[in-house]
């Protein structure tokens, strides 16, 4: 299974095999959301990321990760890079 099954499944069905993480901001603004499959530790580079950036209260670019990203590495860009 590969990370679009997880979001497709989500998408269209309202369930997912997968887990999600979500992280914020001091204004609880969304800043990442990440997805694994169930059980992956958020240590594992197991997951894909989606990094927010806001403009004027607007979400304004939305990135995504590697495939094998570490959760946990979120706001390193030396080790998770968006594009």
């Amino acid at each position: 299974m590969n990370i679009g099954d997880f979001v497709t499944t989500r998408a269209y069905f309202g369930q997912s095999p997968a887990q999600e993480r979500f992280d914020y901001d001091g204004n609880n603004k969304v800043i990442y959301v990440g997805w694994a499959e169930r059980g992956v530790a958020s240590s594992d580079p197991k997951w894909f990321i989606q990094k927010y950036t806001y403009t004027n209260g607007l979400v304004t670019l939305i990135q995504g990760s590697q495939p094998y990203a570490v959760w946990d590495d979120r706001t390193d860009s030396t080790k998770v890079s968006f594009s």
